[in-house]
């Protein structure tokens, strides 16, 4: 069994890794560290643990206490994560509080997955609206099919965050040299649709839309060379003829993709959704333990759509 350890136990992200870990097959939860709540029951902190665990809030950890460490709040660890006694320690990052740190490999699975399952034993998650635009572009820089400016329009996240996405998308796509030389530029829009939440308040859909994207390969090509390119990807899929909808992904860890062609002028949008707690968040993170450990990527993460 893989031993966890999860810091903020008790922040959004890390409650949802507990909800994930505590069900995962092949996870023991062996700490859930939140200071402010040291002591205290899980259950009497996070909503909806009780009878599912009798585990009490711890208010510090060390490198021996688990084979894995999930960092979900801003809380650095109380032991040095590049020193000997922890070498052996797994590390996933949602926060990127350990930025600069060395062996961190970029989590979105769908673009590192290699080096995730050959070696590495660090994973910086970004945030969602990242993971979620660089996933759904991810064949399209692959094929080199353009290398101009990308506009999208982003739901169900506010501006200021899309602003820092649009710097972190285009730095992940340059970094792993795929071909793109354009600029990515995301705006935010109001839609009734995007606003999906859950019972704590948290939203649960988010979509991206890039459009007028010239492409000199007509529809059938570019779904074509999409379905390869996540063939052998367990999470995300190509939906034609419609645009992916709340239902299709809210409580999954599945990401959808819409490809359009204007009739008029044949340039290209590409629509992407995904629920940002699980897929753009914890879901990730148990992803890329997945690979860490090497287990099936789908291990702990067969969840069903609320719809």
């Amino acid at each position: 069994m893989i031993r966890a350890i999860v810091s903020g136990a008790a922040s959004p992200a890390g409650g949802e890794l507990v909800r994930l870990l505590l069900h995962h097959p092949d996870v023991e939860l062996t700490v859930a560290c939140q200071p402010a709540h040291a002591t205290m029951a899980l259950s009497s902190v996070v909503p909806g643990f009780i009878g599912d665990t009798s585990l009490r809030i711890a208010e510090t950890y060390g490198p021996a206490d688990g084979d894995v460490l999930f960092l979900a709040d801003s809380s650095e660890p109380d032991f040095d994560i590049d020193g000997p006694e922890a070498s052996d320690l797994r590390v996933v990052d949602l926060t990127g509080i350990l930025e600069g740190h060395e062996g961190f490999v970029t989590g979105v699975c769908e673009l590192n997955r290699k080096p995730l399952v050959r070696g590495a034993k660090r994973a910086a998650v970004p945030d969602a609206l990242t993971l979620l635009a660089v996933t759904s572009l991810l064949p399209l820089m692959k094929g080199s099919l353009h290398e101009g400016e990308i506009v999208a329009i982003a739901e169900g996240i506010g501006p200021e965050h899309a602003v820092v996405a649009a710097g972190r998308a285009s730095q992940i796509m340059r970094y792993a040299q795929l071909g793109y030389n354009g600029r990515l530029k995301i705006s935010t829009a109001e839609s009734g649709e995007s606003e999906v939440r859950d019972l704590s308040g948290r939203v649960r859909f988010m979509r991206f839309m890039a459009y007028g994207i010239p492409v000199n390969a007509d529809l059938k090509h570019v779904q074509e060379m999409y379905d390869e390119y996540f063939d052998d990807h367990n999470f995300v899929f190509t939906l034609p003829g419609r645009k992916p909808h709340p239902i299709d992904v809210v409580n999954t860890n599945k990401l959808l993709i819409n490809l359009e062609k204007s009739p008029a002028d044949g340039t290209l949008t590409v629509t992407a959704a995904f629920d940002p707690v699980l897929k753009g968040s914890a879901g990730a993170a148990v992803h890329c333990m997945n690979l860490l450990f090497g287990l099936h990527e789908r291990t702990g993460l067969d969840l069903l759509a609320l719809g």
